[in-house]
């Protein structure tokens, strides 16, 4: 059985969000907003992985 992974789901929302802002023809104030967006979801998908590493530390 699959464990639920929730930064594949994060990736997944992020490639939807690029995606979207691709097709779309946006404003560029719009555009700013959503690159800001993304770029704010990586960080924190990389702050969320090494709080999960460090808490697994701990445990062990």
């Amino acid at each position: 059985m699959h464990k639920f992974n929730p930064f594949l789901v994060q990736n997944y929302v992020i490639r939807d969000l690029i995606d979207e802002i691709q097709i779309n023809n946006l404003s560029s104030t719009l555009k700013k907003q959503a690159v800001i967006l993304i770029y704010s979801m990586f960080i924190l998908k990389e702050m969320h992985a090494i709080l999960f590493k460090y808490l697994e530390f701990i445990r062990k």
